[in-house]
């Protein structure tokens, strides 16, 4: 008696027993096996490995020596020898939160030829009983060992294999840029990077692209100056490192980088009370194409006026300053320039030549016109006409006229401010009389 049929798995111990034979009494038996596997052994109980897997027929042969026909017996069971199947997968060892991740176990092999199924664990709690073929999507970042159990449903110890592996899922960066939305040329503009962050805790580097066609930068904190006015967009980079592609994030900005307007101030720098004087911006201009708007303070407690071209009279006499403030309107700290220049207002002279006089015939007479006098305190120059051909310069002077007669004596001061309003002109009439001549006549 061979016993029941066996299932048993490749490599491991089949155990046979035939001491359940039996004889006539005082027989002894023999005991031969046929593993159906090309090997026989002989005994009660043995073990035996099978190294395939298959359905093998075992045959026991009980002899009791007696050499009669009825001598030998045979007995037979079925060993069904199972072959454990190899659970081979593959995948992306590394990935990105919520991206479908395909695993692969067409690799996976039965040396009998069992057909499979597979069940997967995909370490975030998520389960799956599928094909060779699985996608799955991971929702947080972090490494999660993925397992692959193929199972030849034989019932066996060996009907099971186990493969695992493990997957890294990146969550992307978060780029954070902050920064000045207006600078001025040739100043440092600070942008920052420090608000950026990682879900997955990774240390981030930061490239930064000025957009001005400058050498890149790096780090969490930078600082670029424009040559040139303009928009500029500035770019920011954050990189995890992770080699997915998922590690880096981007994040920009436009910067408005102005150029100071040029104002250019021109008008009279001497003129007269009353006049009106004018005043225009003529060649200012903007590198950056900017319109400009012009203030004018006429250093004389106006109100200021505003416009590429101005009049303005003043009162009174002095020396006014006058500033022109350019501005491109931006609201920088280099949206202005600022302009001046003196201007002298002159105040005209007056002149006092003094009262008509009564001069006599080739006598010395007095002029004064020390009167005159000048709001602005300049000092004045003294030019006299004294009718007869004659001149003289002083504020006081002498003449002597040598005819009798009617003259009209001028005199014309001169603040030497060469303006229009520089000389004031007064006069008076001078009358000559010659002395009377005596005559005696004796009767």
């Amino acid at each position: 008696m061979a016993g029941d049929n066996i299932t048993v798995c490749q490599g491991n111990e089949a155990l046979f027993d035939g001491s359940g034979s039996i004889g006539e009494e005082g027989e002894n038996l023999t005991y031969t096996w046929d593993f159906g596997d090309g090997a026989t052994e002989v005994g009660a109980k043995l073990a035996h490995i099978y190294q395939t897997g298959g359905t093998y027929k075992a045959i026991l042969t009980v002899n009791d020596l007696e050499n009669t026909e009825c001598s030998i017996s045979s007995d037979s069971i079925i060993v069904a020898v199972n072959s454990k199947p190899a659970a081979i997968f593959g995948g992306a060892s590394i990935a990105c939160t919520g991206e479908e991740v395909s695993f692969d176990a067409s690799g996976t092999n039965d040396p009998d030829g069992d057909d499979l199924t597979y069940s997967w664990d995909f370490g975030d709690g998520s389960k799956a009983e599928g094909g060779t073929s699985v996608t799955h999507k991971y929702s947080a970042g972090g490494v999660y060992s993925v397992r692959m159990t193929v199972d030849d449903n034989k019932g066996t110890a060996c009907s099971k294999d186990l493969a695992s592996m493990n997957v890294s899922i990146n969550t992307p960066p978060s780029a954070v840029l902050n920064g000045a939305n207006v600078a001025c040329t040739g100043n440092a503009v600070s942008f920052d990077a420090t608000g950026s962050n990682d879900a997955d805790g990774d240390s981030l580097t930061y490239t930064w692209d000025f957009g001005d066609g400058s050498d890149l930068q790096t780090g969490a904190s930078v600082s670029h100056a424009y040559s040139s006015g303009g928009i500029y967009l500035v770019s920011l980079t954050a990189n995890d490192n992770k080699g997915t592609a998922c590690s880096i994030d981007k994040a920009s900005m436009n910067v408005s980088i102005n150029t100071s307007p040029s104002a250019i101030l021109n008008g009279a720098k001497i003129a007269c009370t009353g006049d009106e004087i004018k005043f225009d911006t003529a060649g200012s201009n903007d590198p950056d194409g900017d319109d400009l708007s012009y203030v004018w303070a006429f250093g004389d407690g106006t109100d200021p006026q505003s416009g590429s071209s101005v009049t303005h009279a003043y009162s009174k006499g002095g020396v006014y300053a006058v500033k022109l403030i350019t501005n491109d309107d931006k609201g920088t700290e280099c949206s202005r320039d600022i302009q001046a220049m003196n201007v002298r207002i002159n105040t005209p002279p007056v002149a006092d030549a003094g009262p008509n006089h009564v001069c006599c015939l080739d006598a010395v007479s007095d002029f004064d016109g020390s009167k005159s006098y000048d709001a602005d305190g300049d000092n004045l120059s003294y030019l006299w006409n004294f009718g007869d051909g004659n001149t003289g310069d002083g504020a006081k002077v002498t003449h002597v006229y040598s005819k009798p007669g009617t003259y009209t004596v001028s005199l014309t001061v001169n603040d030497n401010s060469g303006t229009e309003c520089d000389s004031a002109y007064d006069s008076f009439t001078a009358v000559v009389n010659a002395k009377p001549t005596s005559i005696i006549k004796v009767r």
